[in-house]
């Protein structure tokens, strides 16, 4: 009900040549080299591409790796982002146009006349036989140190370059795009406004009819980034054996271009296009005793956006816009080897059975006040396992 049949097929053929040779040119220094060639033939036509990567490895003394590695990467769509046929939907969406219209301004609809706060669409969605492949240079460069036996400290820093990314487009983000370029917040000319206002249909009296989401290639995304983990183990003797890993990752630089020729988005500073944290980091311990394996693992979130900041142009600035607080669940299980090959394990995930942040800024209407790209509402779940291998 209120949904059109999906439908959609077809095939393509696949080849790869691929070769690695890892070189020790002296004691200290190792050199990664690697190559490959892929192509895919779909539709009459041919995507290939060759690819390879470069990887250096130097141990000026014994506790300390210095590494670092260059590289392309290439990936073609999927076979349903490629030949998924159009499929249609009724859904509902925040009218920004309509509601700007009559003084409510993103970030403040709360007050919209209910047929443009949820104004009924059909939507249409597909896959997208003139997707490009994905394609990628990706580098990086740190260091392990391990100056003792069980520890090691590992730092490196990450740097993406992509171009051609497959994503679905976003309704909320298509109708708020749509009221931005009539709005004459964004140059109605633009590459970004003509494409956004052709998918976005409306009558003659300005009233949303339908909108149109294919898959669609991202122009370019570039993305900075440094990760870090530390380990440590320590054999207690009878009491048994402790060990812990702490990792941590911050995004540096995260820049966003949909449309060539656009001017690039901060996907970290501007909560209007990303909601995503800027920092994680998770931690477990685990205690290994006889027959007996506990875990205790951690995960934290860095304050994200709250929803009016994220649909408003004013970003940080619009009103009761503001960011939620950190995030952080736990996670147990302990695992018992009942003889070699079979283990039984209790698991319980979400241990404090905490919700996520709760975003006030939602509208009144809305049903799940929180950010469900971000986080879920599953409470605490209780697993029971039992896993054997065979042949031991």
């Amino acid at each position: 009900w209120g949904l059109t049949s999906v439908a959609g097929g077809g095939d393509r053929d696949r080849y790869a040549v691929t070769s690695e040779l890892r070189m020790p040119v002296f004691a200290p220094l190792t050199i990664t080299l690697a190559g490959r060639y892929d192509a895919f033939k779909a539709s009459g036509t041919t995507v290939d591409k060759p690819t390879y990567s470069i990887g250096i490895e130097y141990r000026p003394i014994e506790s300390l790796l210095l590494r670092g590695k260059y590289g392309t990467a290439f990936r073609a769509p999927t076979l349903s982002d490629q030949y998924q046929r159009e499929s249609g939907f009724y859904s509902s969406v925040v009218d920004y146009y309509q509601c700007a219209q009559r003084g409510y301004l993103p970030g403040n609809t709360d007050n919209c006349p209910p047929a443009y706060l949820n104004a009924q669409y059909f939507g249409t969605q597909s896959g997208n036989l003139g997707l490009k492949p994905i394609n990628a240079d990706v580098w990086s460069a740190g260091f392990v140190w391990s100056p003792i036996d069980r520890m090691a400290l590992t730092v490196d820093y990450l740097n993406w370059d992509i171009s051609d990314e497959v994503t679905q487009q976003s309704a909320d983000g298509l109708s708020l795009q749509d009221y931005r370029c009539r709005a004459g917040i964004d140059d109605i000319n633009s590459a970004l406004c003509v494409q956004a206002m052709s998918q976005v249909q409306r009558d003659e009296f300005g009233e949303l009819v339908s909108i149109y989401r294919p898959k669609i290639n991202v122009s370019n995304q570039k993305l900075e980034a440094v990760t870090t983990s530390f380990r440590y183990g320590y054999d207690f003797g009878r009491w048994g054996d402790l060990s812990t890993i702490v990792s941590y990752s911050e995004n540096l630089r995260h820049k966003y271009v949909q449309y060539a020729g656009d001017k690039p988005v901060d996907l970290l500073n501007d909560p209007y296009w990303s909601s995503d944290p800027k920092r994680k980091a998770d931690a477990s311990l685990t205690w290994e005793i006889g027959d007996f394996s506990t875990t205790w693992y951690a995960t934290w979130f860095d304050k994200t956006p709250n929803y009016a900041a994220n649909i408003s142009e004013n970003g940080y600035k619009a009103e009761r816009a503001g960011k939620l607080p950190s995030h952080i669940t736990h996670n147990a299980s302990i695992t018992y080897t009942a003889f070699e090959g079979m283990e039984l394990s209790l698991m319980v995930n979400n241990v404090f059975n905490k919700m996520p942040p709760f975003d006030a800024s939602y509208p009144g209407s809305s049903g799940a006040p929180y950010n469900s790209y971000n986080f879920d509402v599953y409470g605490r779940a209780y697993y029971l396992e039992m896993r054997y291998a065979f042949g031991k």
